[in-house]
C-alpha cells in the first residue's frame, strides 16, 4: 500500500526530490537497495538552486545513511553553516573524510568555532590531519579545542600521543 502511495505522488509530481526519497525509503524497508539507490540518484538530478533546503537535507541524509558520503557531501556543502552547531556540520565533515576530501576536510573544520566543536567533530579533523601526516596541525587543533573544552580528559590523552 506505501509503494502505491508512493508511486502516486511520484507519478503527480515525478521531479519532486522529497517525493523520490520517501519512495526510495520505502524502497530500501522492503530490502529492494537498488531500487533505492535508483530513486536517489534520479532524485540528485532534479537539485538546483529553487530546490527547497529541506528536501536537500532529506535527500543527503539517506544518502548519508546509506554510506554513500561522495554523493552526500556536495548536499551537505549547499546547506551547512560550520558556525551552527547542527547534524549538518557533522555529517558534511564525516562525508568529506570518507569520501578522502581531505583538503575540504580540513578547510571546513577551520570553520567551525572550537566553542561548537563536539567531540566527534574533533576526532575527524584529528583524523584527517594524522592521516595526511601533519601532526604540528593536530596538535595545534587539539589546543584549540580544550581552550574551549577543558574537561575533556580523552582528548588531552589524544594530544600526548600526538
Amino acid at each position: 500500500q506505501r509503494k502505491e502511495v508512493s508511486g502516486a505522488m511520484r507519478q503527480a509530481e515525478p521531479t519532486n526530490v522529497e517525493n523520490l526519497v520517501i519512495a526510495a525509503r520505502i524502497e530500501k524497508q522492503s530490502g529492494s537497495m537498488d531500487a533505492a539507490t535508483r530513486l536517489l540518484d534520479e532524485a540528485r538530478s532534479y537539485i538546483n538552486e529553487q530546490t527547497p533546503a529541506h528536501h536537500v537535507v532529506e535527500l543527503a541524509d539517506e544518502l548519508y545513511a546509506l554510506e554513500k558520503f561522495p554523493d552526500a557531501w556536495p548536499l551537505y556543502e549547499r546547506i551547512a553553516d560550520p558556525r551552527v552547531d547542527t547534524h549538518l556540520v557533522k555529517n558534511l565533515l564525516y562525508s568529506y573524510y570518507r569520501s578522502g576530501e581531505t583538503e575540504k576536510a580540513i578547510q571546513f573544520s577551520k570553520r567551525i568555532p572550537a566553542e561548537h566543536k563536539t567531540p566527534f567533530l574533533l576526532q575527524v579533523e584529528l583524523s584527517v590531519l594524522e592521516d595526511i601526516g601533519d601532526l604540528a596541525a593536530a596538535s595545534d587543533a587539539a589546543e584549540r579545542y580544550l581552550k574551549a573544552h577543558p574537561d575533556d580528559l580523552q582528548t588531552r590523552v589524544h594530544l600526548a600521543t600526538i
